[in-house]
């Protein structure tokens, strides 16, 4: 009844390499999301204020994991500091309890009444990435 033929070469192949698709995309996603995360720590490092620099040593990301269907990473700090580094503590809240060396509060409130000392009060640096952020993927 017909004049042609088809004949399909390599289709085992083809099938095999089909069945490997879903762990190519696992591991390309962890990758992405690993470059990410390491891109969002390398920024929060960046932008974070530094007077002893522990704050910016205290950040670190957390390496990409496939769990459920998707890929999750996550990068950030667990100074108790932090939070108050990049918001601020608000109008007329006290620091936190331990915030300050013993002696420290009363030492600076001398110095800074002094004319020739500059005030040691500091504005809270504006978009700084210090606290925990994460990231994650799902196949669509």
């Amino acid at each position: 009844m017909s004049d042609f033929e088809i004949v399909v070469t390599g289709a085992d192949e083809l099938i095999a390499r089909f069945r490997k698709a879903p762990e190519i995309v696992k591991a390309e996603m962890i990758k992405g999301v690993d470059r990410l995360t390491f891109a969002g720590q390398a920024t929060s490092q960046k932008e974070a204020p530094v007077d002893t620099g522990n704050l910016r040593r205290s950040i670190t990301q957390t390496k990409a994991s496939f769990a459920g269907g998707s890929v999750s990473g996550a990068w950030g700090t667990n100074v108790p500091y932090a939070y108050y580094a990049e918001n601020g503590r608000g109008a007329g809240k006290m620091p936190p309890a331990g915030a300050f060396p013993a002696g420290f509060v009363g030492t600076v409130a001398a110095r800074s009444l002094s004319s020739d000392v500059p005030s040691v009060a500091r504005a809270p640096r504006a978009n700084t990435s210090c606290k925990k952020a994460a990231c994650s993927c799902s196949p669509a």
